[in-house]
Order: C-alpha cells, then structure tokens, then sequence
C-alpha cells in the first residue's frame, strides 16, 4: 500500500483517539500506531476464524497487503480459540502497549476472578429463565450491556454464565435460536477502537456457534456528551425512520435508520470532515427514498463540519446516531469504566464536556477537588439513566476505591446509594489502586471487605472465581467512606493551615539513579507529565 495511504489511516487512528480527550504524544504516534495495527489484525482474524462474513480493518486496512499479516494468519490458526476459556486477547494487550499509555485512557482491565464474580450476582437466574422465556415465545427482552467493554472480559463471562446455566441446559433449545438470541442481546460500547476490535473476538470465542449477524459492539461515547448547549438533544423519530442531530446552529442533519448501523457510517463521516465527494458505495443496498436521504445528509454535515468544528461533527454524529438506538433497552450492566482523573485529560473542550455533565448530573464536587474527579463516578450515573429499560436495572461495576476514600466521589455516593459493595482493596489492581465492586438494585448488604486467609496465597489475574474465593474472606464494614475527625481540629475549626504550597515544573524526573565511580552518578530519567514540559 503506497505511503500515502498509511498515512491517512494514521490519520484516522489519530482522529478516533482524540475524541477521548487524550492523544499519544508525537514520539510515540508511530510505535503506538504499529502496536495498535497488530492487536487489529489479531483480533480480526480471531473473528473471521467464528464469523461467517470476512470483516473489515479500520485505520488497519493498511496491512493487509503486507506480508506480516499472511504470517500473522498463519499463527492464529494454529490455536485452538474456542478451547481457551478467558480473555486472551486483554494479556497479548498488556503486554506489548506501555503502562504509560494504558494509564493516559484509564485501562485498567479486571482480572478474570472479578468479572466473573460480578456476572455471577448480576446475572441471576430470574434473567436467564426470562432469557430462555424469549426464546420460546419469540419476544425481546432487555440486553446485557458493558458501557466501558474495553477486551470484552465482561461480556465473553456472559454469554458463558448464560450457556452454563442449568436452566439454559435443561431447556431444549435450538442451538442456532439461542445463538441469534445471545447476540441479539449482549451490547458493548468502547471510545477506543482496538478495543471494540477485541471485544467483537472475544464474543465470537464465547458464542456456543458461528453466527452472520452483526455484533452489537459500538465504537462511541458511553456518555454520549453533547457537542454544545446551544442545540436540542438528538433523538429517533419513529414515525419517519429517521435519526435527527441538530447543529449549534439548529440546522437538521437526518440520516435513514437502516443506515446508522452499518460500517459505512464511517465512511460518511472521514468524506464530510475533509470536505470530500459522497463515497462511493456506501448507499448500496439502501431503498431509493432513503438513498436520497442519505445524500442530503452528507451535504449537511460536510457543510456543519467546515463552519461548525470540523471532524469533531462527523464523529459526534456517527457516534450519537449508533449509540443512541440503545437508550432504554437494558435490563443489565456489568462493567469497569475509565479510572481517568480530569486533570489527566488533555483536550480542554472534552473537559467542559465532562464538567458540565458531572454538575447537570449533580456529582461534581468542584474547589479544590476538581481536577481530581474521576470520571468513573459520571460513567455510573449517566449509563444507568439513560441505558437502563426500567428504574430497576441490575448492576456491577468496578470503581476506584482510592477516589471514594479520599472524598472525591460523595455527591455520587449520596445520589446512587448502592445496595451493596465489596471493598477488594488491593487485590484486583496489585500495582495500580484500590478498588471495590458497587452493586445496584441486588440484595441490600453491608459492605463487605475481601481479605486474603493467608498472605503467602497469591492471586493471578487469570484466576477463576472458584479459586479466588477459597483463598479469601468477607469482613463486615459498617462505614467504609466515613472519615474521622482530624487530630488537626479543635471544635470544627483548624488549629493551622496550608501555607504557600510549591509545584515545582519539572523538565525531567528522576526515576532511578546508582553510583558510577566515586565522582559520578548515572540517572535514568523520565519525561514531566506537567504542562509546560509535557508538550516540549
């Protein structure tokens, strides 16, 4: 592939990363991108190994004229992926990205012993009897949805829960009926599009047979956060079969439904941020009325993208139009979202995004605890409002316990009141944070706190929950986020303060130094996270 070419599906990499609110910085774009091409082609080719319809590589187009990826091929087939009973696919990821890079987007992805703990209490009985009920009687029932889906652990202990289940066993069903039925209702949306790629594999590994229906795995913004507050929240309208965005200047972009949710969007949305023809192609198989549609849809955004924000338009509208079809449709959500603090993301209109939706929300805490907010507690609050089918949506979700402790989260705390929490400490994330499992509209409890019975136990992440519960112990905590008072107080009131409070900017730090000779030091050095030096 000429280089010209890669170098627009870098380009394109680059633009789906930037939604986020975060970028690679310029040294690490090329080794980044190489990195990210190979966990595409990976999981690309794990899928086509269960789907019956040869899928398409994104920004990876790039490669699959390159000789690596017939080699690449060769070694996915040796495998026997079916028989692999975990996520694979999020160690190969650990492995070969940075820690670095990983904590710029929060990635911190739960063990295996977790996820299938929370799966286990989330999705009970009563849903996979419905489950198999819907079957029989040819009805929907509400999905399963990972709002933050990441490799897809989540979703792939599932659809094995579900298809170990005794209920499900005992109940005669056509393997190609329950198959359609399990694809039909587990969802997955990601920001990040090698994780959208790892996740639509991992699903495929866990459905009992091959399908050729389309996932519904979303690349897009769980939170679905408005572009601006001068225009009307998009919406459906049923009656014409449209979806409707609207611009800051009120003009209408109308797109045909059987349109939104097939990859071609896309296609639509790089054409009309860079001032391009209509695609070819891309209205193939459409009915005439919603051809035209179509095309004057295109013309509208390519005429909002260039005097109302460029490409930010044509991924707010590919993005509000896919994931917006799922509001109010499930019955459950188990995930881990984004341990990401506001001080840490880059793009300052992505955080007055996130700041105007934490106070509509009501769970900013604002003064001296705003940089710190961790956009986990917003992920909680925003995905069980408007993705949730009823006021009793069943929960899990993996939270940063070290945020809660140290005050950040009290306002969502007050709000969302959890009906149950276990405090795994460090546990999960050994190297990373504290962090405990909130549970919602389960069985109320009081919080119970996972401890090791013997401290020479170890606990792997690739552990199951069987074996992790035999090593550990649930100790009863009756006010885990209640401070005491400081020893500092004297009746309510500081006995000293904070004085002048110095943060140096560093160039460079010092991570690691060792004598050379009795005249020299040698230091190894890392780059500053701080602005200004970070963008030297």
């Amino acid at each position: 592939m000429a280089e010209r070419e890669v170098i627009t599906q870098q380009e394109l990499w680059l633009r789906q990363l930037k939604i986020s609110g975060n970028q690679p910085k310029n040294e690490h774009k090329k080794e980044l991108f190489i990195l990210h091409t190979f966990m595409i082609a990976i999981s690309c080719e794990i899928t086509n190994i269960f789907n019956e319809a040869d899928v398409g590589y994104g920004f990876a187009a790039w490669i699959r004229k390159n000789q690596w990826l017939k080699e690449i091929k060769k070694i996915i087939r040796k495998y026997d992926w079916k028989q692999e009973t975990r996520d694979v696919l999020r160690s190969v990821y650990m492995k070969i990205v940075d820690r670095e890079h990983r904590h710029i987007y929060g990635e911190y992805y739960t063990p295996d012993w977790v996820c299938e703990k929370i799966v286990k209490e989330v999705i009970d009985d009563s849903y996979i009897t419905e489950f198999v009920t819907s079957i029989h009687k040819n009805k929907k029932i509400g999905g399963i949805l990972d709002p933050a889906c990441g490799s897809g652990t989540f979703l792939y202990y599932a659809i094995k829960r579900i298809c170990n289940s005794s209920i499900v066993r005992n109940a005669s069903l056509s393997k190609r009926c329950f198959t359609e039925k399990l694809v039909e209702n587990i969802y997955g949306i990601d920001i990040h599009p090698v994780a959208v790629a790892m996740t639509k594999a991992n699903v495929l590994r866990a459905l009992p047979e091959k399908t050729s229906q389309p996932l519904n795995i979303y690349q897009g913004d769980s939170l679905q956060i408005e572009r601006g507050t001068e225009y009307e929240q998009s919406k459906l309208s049923e009656r014409t079969n449209l979806f409707v965005i609207k611009s800051r200047e009120n003009k209408e972009i109308r797109f045909p439904m059987e349109f939104i949710k097939t990859e071609n969007f896309l296609r639509i949305g790089i054409a009309s941020s860079d001032g391009k023809d209509f695609p070819l192609g891309v209205d193939e198989n459409l009915s005439e009325d919603s051809k035209a549609v179509l095309k004057k849809a295109f013309g509208t955004l390519k005429e909002i993208c260039l005097k109302e924000g460029n490409d930010i338009w044509s991924w707010y509208a590919i993005n509000q139009a896919t994931i917006n079809t799922l509001r109010k449709k499930m019955d459950r959500i188990i995930a881990n979202p984004p341990w990401v603090r506001l001080s840490n993301i880059q793009d300052e209109n992505r955080k007055k995004e996130i700041i105007r939706l934490a106070k509509e929300l009501k769970v900013w805490m604002g003064g001296n605890r705003a940089t710190s907010f961790n956009i986990g507690a917003l992920f909680v609050v925003q995905c069980m409002k408007i993705y949730g089918k009823k006021n009793t949506i069943k929960a899990g979700w993996v939270l940063s316990d070290t945020a809660m402790k140290g005050g950040n989260w009290s306002k969502y705390l007050e709000l969302m009141k959890p009906s149950k929490m276990y405090d795994l400490g460090n546990l999960a994330f050994k190297s990373h944070s504290q962090s405990s499992i909130h549970f919602f509209n389960l069985p109320k409890e009081t919080t119970k706190k996972l401890v090791l019975n013997d401290n020479t136990n170890k606990i792997n992440d690739k552990d199951s929950w069987v074996n992790v519960a035999k090593k550990i112990s649930f100790i009863e905590e009756t006010n885990p986020f209640i401070k005491k008072e400081s020893e500092w107080l004297t009746k309510n009131k500081p006995i000293a303060r904070n004085g002048a409070t110095i943060f140096p900017q560093c160039l460079i730090v010092l991570k690691e130094c060792r004598k050379f000779d009795k005249n020299y030091v040698i230091g190894i050095t890392s780059e500053s996270r701080h602005n200004p030096w970070k963008n030297l």
